[in-house]
């Protein structure tokens, strides 16, 4: 028979145990209650045995561990085992703080009825501003990388570097603001994408607000503190403009920003006057026995245009430069002083992180070219120990002197130097190619007597055409050295005396040898 409409199905339990329906479904829904709130609540206090404690930390972002295990970092909430436990707390650039906890068993161990452990770490920096340094060094790392992408991303090491020292430095007089400027500025050197540009910016901001949050007033001061640094040296301006689109770049340049009128860019000025800067005084250093010496020729100082991302003024002191590389029998002679150095303790140098893989490998193909005279696959590291030990071989009279890798400015005026006493390059108004032997030129060069590139003493930036303070750069490190001069399997006319590159210092590669100087000791 066909139901109504109205009509439904009647569903009827049977009893259980005696019970009606109704009086064991309430047990059973009040069993399941009990039970969820016994594993929420209880069963992790009693399986874990132990507190829920609330760390905080001035600056915050402190790596939390527990007997060495990392738990998270300030502000952040956990459960820590009962015992006695060692709690650190550690932050780049600030000392470690170490405490021991008496931690408890409680039965309660989740919210809302445990009472949290609450404990603040006052961080103390290692030194000033080493929050700040170890921010920037990050920094100069990520410029390499490039702008950040769905790929990875880039944290703001800068500004967080700086707001954790204005934290820290409580009493940010105008002394450590102008030093922490230095140090902003000398990361500026590394500001290569629109992110860092923002980062940079952050960090300024935070400078004025004294690592607080950001005001109105804070940005304002910022505004006025770029300013007056631009006023200073207006080539900071150029920065922006490597990294904006064209048109945009195009208005800062042919701003009254950009001194261009101050500095005359063209081919003939960015010559060097071989009769000025060069004279013919030459010096031995290292002569012994059946190894040669490097010979070094005087190089008269001067001023004169650096080429960079944006052409400059550089003024360079009197030094000798070495007209050759630095050479294989040179370097025999040094390893017998300095037998550390030699090929067979290659895997202890990499151990100590003085040189890379391949340290004196060298390829046939260089063996057999026109620098196979050229010591090669020396890391920087072994080039500067090089130069450490010729200094001990300068006469009495270059006491106040040291033998040391070049500048990359002291290079480029030498090589600039040198291609002016050579005839006029197919290419262009001046030789752009350089060879083995830089001084002098006795014929037109090209790969059949090119040399190989050279390590520089100062690190790469890529945005190095703007003054630093020595100390600020210093503490702000780039990850790479600079490199100069190509080398015999570089295409002709492709590699000039303004070309830059640069390499990880450790790293040592069969294209790259070094070219010492004597210059005063700074």
């Amino acid at each position: 028979m066909d139901k109504k409409p109205d009509e439904q199905d009647a569903v009827k339990l049977p009893p259980l145990l005696g019970m009606r329906p109704g009086c064991y479904l309430t047990l059973f829904y009040g069993a399941v209650i009990v039970i969820v709130i016994f594993s929420i609540f209880l069963f992790p206090g009693i399986a874990r045995k132990g507190s829920i404690y609330r760390f905080t930390s001035e600056p915050a972002g402190a790596a939390i561990r527990v007997d060495d295990v990392y738990y998270g970092y300030t502000p952040c909430e956990f459960v820590v085992p009962a015992g006695k436990r060692l709690v650190s707390a550690a932050l780049p650039g600030f000392e470690q703080v170490d405490t021991e906890e008496s931690v408890k068993a409680r039965l309660f161990v989740r919210r809302p009825f445990a009472r949290a452990v609450k404990r603040h770490i006052m961080l103390r920096e290692e030194a000033p501003f080493a929050a700040l340094v170890s921010g920037a060094n990050d920094y100069a790392e990520w410029s390499f990388i490039g702008e950040p992408s769905a790929v990875y991303q880039q944290p703001h090491s800068l500004s967080t570097g700086m707001m954790r020292s204005a934290a820290a430095l409580r009493d940010f007089n105008a002394e450590k603001s102008q030093k922490a400027e230095e140090i902003l500025i000398s990361s500026f050197r590394f500001t290569t994408t629109n992110f860092a540009m923002a980062d940079f910016v952050r960090a300024l901001v935070y400078l004025e607000s004294g690592g607080a949050a950001p005001s109105p007033a804070a940005l304002a001061s910022a505004i006025d503190r770029a300013a007056r640094a631009l006023e200073r040296d207006p080539l900071l301006s150029v920065v922006p403009a490597s990294i904006l689109p064209q048109d945009m770049a195009a208005l800062i340049l042919n701003s009254p920003l950009y001194p261009r009128e101050a500095i005359d860019f063209s081919a003939e000025n960015r010559i060097v006057d071989s009769r000025r800067a060069l004279f013919g005084e030459t010096i031995t250093i290292g002569a012994e026995g059946k190894y040669g010496g490097l010979k070094f020729t005087a190089v008269e100082g001067g001023e004169f245009v650096k080429a960079a991302n944006f052409p400059h003024t550089e003024v360079i002191e009197p030094f000798y430069i070495a007209i050759n590389e630095i050479t294989t029998a040179g370097w025999a002679a040094f390893t017998d002083a300095r037998p550390e150095w030699r090929l067979e303790n290659a895997a202890e140098l990499v151990r100590q992180g003085l040189a890379g893989e391949g340290y004196l490998q060298t390829s046939p193909a260089m063996r057999a070219s026109s620098a196979a005279e050229s010591a090669a696959a020396i890391s920087a590291f072994a080039a500067e120990a090089y130069c450490e030990y010729l200094t001990g071989k300068l006469p009495p009279s270059l006491s106040d002197y040291e033998v040391r890798l070049p500048t990359e400015a002291e290079w480029e005026y030498a090589a600039k130097a040198a291609a002016a006493l050579a005839p006029e390059a197919p290419g262009g108004a001046w030789n752009p190619r350089l060879p083995q032997n830089m001084l002098p030129l006795t014929s037109i060069p090209g790969p059949a007597n090119a040399g190989l590139w050279e390590w520089c003493a100062d690190d790469f930036a890529p945005q190095n055409f703007f003054s630093v303070k020595k100390d600020a750069a210093l503490a702000v490190r780039s990850p790479e050295r600079n490199i100069r001069g190509g080398c015999w399997v570089n295409q002709p006319y492709a590699i000039t005396a303004e070309t830059r590159a640069s390499l990880p210092p450790l790293l040592c590669s069969t294209f790259v040898s070094a070219r010492p100087v004597i210059a005063r000791k700074r």
